[in-house]
C-alpha cells in the first residue's frame, strides 16, 4: 500500500507543478511539490526493493520446503512407485517445476494490485482532468479477457512441454545407463534418432509458448501508447484545446498502468498458469504410495523378523512373486536364505524392508534394521564417509568394523587410506572392494536385525571366508542376521536355512534336516556355483598404487573472464542469417520505441 501511495502521488505532484500559473501557486509551494516528487520517487525505490527482497526470501523458503518434501518422498516410495518414477522426472521437478515458484511470488500480488491501481487512476483522472481522460483505461480492461485466455494457453503448453521433457530426460538417463551396450552394438544413430524425435516434440511446444509470449509483449507495447493516443484524439475531436499539462499528466498515469496492467498483470497470469501445472505435477508425485512401516508389537518374546503366511507381488507381475511364506528370525540366530536365481530371495528381503507391498498375511519387525544391498553402491565422498553414512564416529567401533570387513590392507594401498575420495573423479575401486565397503556400512550401524543380500559373491574365496567367520559369525553373533547367499559352503554354520523355489518355501530347518528333505536341495548342492573372478581385486590393488594423487583435488576448470569466442559460437549456433535478423529487429524495435517518445515530446 505504501508503494501504491508513492507511485500514485508522483503524477499528482507533476500536475501541480505544470499548473503553477493557472492555480496562482507561490514559488515556495512549487519547491514543496518538487521536493515531494523527489522524496516520493526515492521512497518508492526503497520500498520496492525491500518488497522484492522479502518476496524473494519467501519464494526461496517455499522452494527449499518443497525440495525437502520431494527428497523425503523419494526416500519413502515403495518399489512399485519407484519403477514408475525415473530419476530424470525427480530432477525435472526439483530444477524446472520448483523454479516456477520464484517468479510466482514476485508477480502474484499484481493479480489484484494492478486492477485496483487502474480503478484508483480512473477515479483520479475523472476528478483531476476530464471524464474523457478515462477512456484509455477502458482499453486496458478490454484486454483482460485476452490475457486470461493467453494464461490458459500458457498452462496447456507448459503441461505438454513438461511431459515431453520428462520423456526426454528419462530416455537420456536410460541411454547413459546402458551406453556400454549401445556402443558395443553400434546403436548410436538409432538412439540419436529417438532422442531428436522427442526433443523436436518438446521444442514444438516451447516454440508455441515463445510465439504466445511474443504476442503478449506486442500487446504490452501497444496498450499504453494506444490508450494515450485514444485519449488525446477524443480530447481534440470534442473541441478542446490540447494543453501540455493534460498530455503529460495522462502519460504519467498511463506509464504506471503500463508497468502493472500490460507487464506485471499478464506475467502474473502466466506464472500462475505455469505454477498450477507444476503444483499438480508435484502433488501427483507426493501422492504416490509410501512404504508402510508396521509398529513393533511388544507381544513378541524376542526382537527379530516374523512373517505369517504372507503373499506379495510386484506391480508388473501377473502372479504372486511370493506365496504363503512363513518366516522367523530372532536375536542370536544366523538365518540363511538360498535358492536358484529368480526364486524370490531378494523379494523376501524387500518384503521385510516394506519395499514390496503385501497382498495378504501379517508381518512384524521387532527391532531396528540395517541393510546391505545386493548391488554395492558408493556416493561421492571419502571411504570413511561412505562407511559412517551420517552416523557419529566411534574410533574403536570403526576400527573393529574395518578389520572384520577386511579393509585394512586396501587402506594401506590407497593414496590417502580411508580418506581417499571415491565416486566421480575419485579412486576407482573393484567390485569386491565396493562390496566390502557396502557391508561395512551396514555393520557399522547399531541395529538389531542385519539383512545381508548376497554380500560374499563379489569377493574371492579367502576373503569371503574371512568375512563370514569374523564379521557374520563372530562380530554379529548376538544379532539377528538374515543372509542371502549362493555359496552353499556356509550353510553348515547356519542356525536356520530357508530353501526357496518359485516364490515358495519348500523346506526349512537346520543343515542336516534340509539335506535330507528331498532331491531339490541335493541338486542345488551338486550344482556348480559360479564365482565372480576375484582376481580383479588383486589387479585393482596394483592399479590403485599407480593412480595420481592429484586426481582427488584437481578438476577441469577455467579461470578469468569468458572469452568472446564463446559468445560468437553461441550466436553462430543459430546460424548467421537468423542471428543477424534478430539483432537488426532488436535495433529497429528499440529505435521505434525511442522515436515515439521523442516525437511525443517534440509534438
Amino acid at each position: 500500500m505504501k508503494i501504491f501511495l508513492c507511485r500514485l502521488s508522483q503524477p499528482i505532484f507533476i500536475w501541480k507543478l505544470l499548473t503553477i500559473k493557472e492555480n496562482n501557486l507561490r514559488e515556495t509551494e512549487a519547491y514543496v511539490y518538487g521536493s515531494l516528487l523527489v522524496i516520493s520517487s526515492f521512497a518508492n525505490a526503497i520500498l520496492y526493493n525491500w518488497y522484492i527482497f522479502n518476496l524473494r526470501n519467501l519464494s526461496m523458503k517455499v522452494r527449499i520446503a518443497c525440495s525437502s518434501l520431494i527428497y523425503r518422498k523419494s526416500l519413502k516410495l515403495n518399489k512399485n512407485n519407484i519403477s514408475k518414477t525415473a530419476t530424470g522426472q525427480i530432477v525435472n521437478l526439483l530444477s524446472n517445476d520448483l523454479s516456477r515458484f520464484d517468479k510466482l511470488f514476485l508477480q502474484i500480488h499484481y493479480l489484484w494490485a494492478a486492477p485496483l491501481e487502474a480503478l484508483i487512476i480512473l477515479c483520479l483522472l475523472y476528478v483531476m482532468l476530464d471524464p474523457k481522460g478515462t477512456l484509455g483505461i477502458s482499453l486496458f480492461f478490454a484486454f483482460i479477457p485476452i490475457q486470461l485466455y493467453m494464461g490458459k494457453k500458457y498452462s496447456d503448453f507448459r503441461l505438454e512441454t513438461a511431459i515431453k521433457t520428462d520423456e526426454r530426460v528419462r530416455l537420456i538417463n536410460e541411454i547413459l545407463s546402458g551406453i556400454q551396450v549401445i556402443k558395443m552394438y553400434t546403436w548410436e544413430k538409432i538412439f540419436i534418432k529417438f532422442t531428436n524425435s522427442i526433443r523436436k516434440q518438446e521444442i514444438r511446444y516451447i516454440r508455441k509458448t515463445s510465439y504466445l509470449k511474443a504476442l503478449q509483449n506486442a500487446f504490452n507495447k501497444f496498450l499504453s501508447k494506444g490508450a494515450l493516443f485514444l485519449c488525446v484524439m477524443v480530447y481534440i475531436f470534442t473541441g478542446n484545446r490540447l494543453q501540455s499539462q493534460y498530455v503529460f499528466v495522462i502519460k504519467s498515469f498511463y506509464n504506471l498502468l503500463q508497468n502493472n496492467m500490460t507487464t506485471n498483470f499478464p506475467e502474473a497470469i502466466k506464472n500462475i498458469a505455469e505454477a498450477s501445472v507444476s503444483v499438480k505435477r508435484i502433488e501427483q508425485f507426493l501422492l504416490y504410495n509410501e512404504i508402510k512401516h508396521n509398529k513393533i508389537q511388544e507381544m513378541q518374546p524376542k526382537k527379530g523378523v516374523y512373517l505369517e503366511k504372507i503373499s506379495a507381488r510386484w506391480s508388473s507381475a501377473v502372479s504372486d512373486t511370493l506365496s504363503e511364506i512363513s518366516f522367523e528370525a530372532t536375536l542370536g540366530q544366523l538365518v540363511t536364505i538360498v535358492g536358484t536365481v529368480g526364486s524370490g530371495k531378494t523379494s523376501l528381503i524387500n518384503v521385510i524392508l516394506h519395499e514390496l507391498p503385501l497382498a495378504k498375511g501379517r508381518i512384524n519387525i521387532a527391532g531396528n534394521i540395517s541393510y546391505a544391498s545386493q548391488e554395492p553402491w558408493l556416493f561421492g565422498g571419502t571411504i570413511k564417509q561412505n562407511i559412517l553414512f551420517g552416523q557419529p564416529l566411534d574410533d574403536v567401533k570403526y576400527e573393529e568394523v574395518v578389520n572384520v570387513c577386511a579393509l585394512n590392507h586396501d587402506f594401506e594401498l590407497l593414496p590417502y587410506g580411508d580418506n581417499s575420495i571415491v565416486g566421480d573423479r575419485g579412486i576407482t575401486l573393484s567390485g569386491g572392494q565396493k562390496a566390502r565397503i557396502n557391508l561395512a556400512r551396514a555393520v557399522y550401524r547399531n541395529a538389531d536385525i542385519y539383512l545381508l543380500d548376497d554380500p560374499l559373491s563379489a569377493v574371492d574365496a579367502s576373503v569371503g571366508k574371512q568375512l563370514f567367520n569374523e564379521c557374520i559369525l563372530n562380530y554379529l553373533k548376538n544379532k539377528c542376521v538374515v543372509l542371502v547367499t549362493h555359496q552353499l559352503q556356509y550353510l553348515k554354520k547356519s542356525d536356520i536355512i530357508y530353501l526357496l523355489k518359485n516364490g515358495k518355501i519348500i523346506a526349512s530347518g537346520n543343515y542336516e534336516h534340509i539335506r535330507n528333505c528331498g532331491e531339490d536341495f541335493a541338486r542345488l548342492l551338486n550344482k556348480e556355483v559360479e564365482y565372480e573372478d576375484n582376481s580383479t581385486d588383486n589387479a585393482m590393488n596394483q592399479k590403485l598404487l599407480n593412480q595420481k594423487e592429484e586426481k582427488q583435488f584437481y578438476e577441469n576448470r577455467s579461470f578469468g573472464t569468458i572469452p568472446l569466442k564463446v559468445y560468437f559460437s553461441y550466436l553462430l549456433s543459430g546460424g548467421w542469417c537468423a542471428s543477424s535478423v534478430i539483432v537488426i529487429m532488436f535495433i529497429v524495435s528499440q529505435s521505434l520505441l525511442s522515436g515515439v517518445d521523442y516525437f511525443e515530446s517534440y509534438w
